[in-house]
């Protein structure tokens, strides 16, 4: 479903959910709601539950790690994607958004990171300066 008006949109979901609490489509559909309103924390928890329900739904996985890489939660990020590639036959698009996290994340240790560009102290020279270049998508 799509809708310009989001928040009209998850009232809808919200009524799904109401009648038919094991429909997991309505909450992949309300979590993708949150995450283009920028409502990372309440898309995660609708992805963790579409996941409760259905343990092997690559989708809620994929759009779970968009939603942590937005919070620059990285490792989380990380982990979700690695579901999808586990998965998914195709899983192209989860190693495509898992690169980033990694160089995101930076190397394990010292390194500390702050402001939009990113600037990494104790890490290696050729990754102390990164940027966010391109917007990662979610799937319905």
């Amino acid at each position: 479903m799509w809708c310009a008006d989001r928040e009209q949109a998850n009232q809808n979901y919200d009524e799904v959910i109401r009648l038919e609490p094991q429909r997991e489509k309505a909450y992949c559909s309300r979590g993708n709601a949150y995450s283009r309103l920028g409502q990372y924390e309440q898309a995660i928890q609708n992805y963790d539950e579409v996941i409760r329900l259905d343990p092997q739904h690559a989708k809620a996985y994929y759009n779970r790690g968009h939603a942590y890489s937005k919070l620059g939660q990285y490792a989380q990020a990380i982990q979700s994607y690695g579901e999808v590639i586990r998965l998914d036959p195709q899983p192209a698009k989860a190693y495509y958004n898992r690169g980033p996290a990694y160089d995101r994340l930076g190397p394990i240790g010292s390194a500390s990171c702050t402001g939009r560009v990113k600037t990494c102290r104790g890490a290696p020279p050729f990754i102390q300066h990164t940027t966010p270049t391109t917007p990662i998508p979610t799937y319905p």
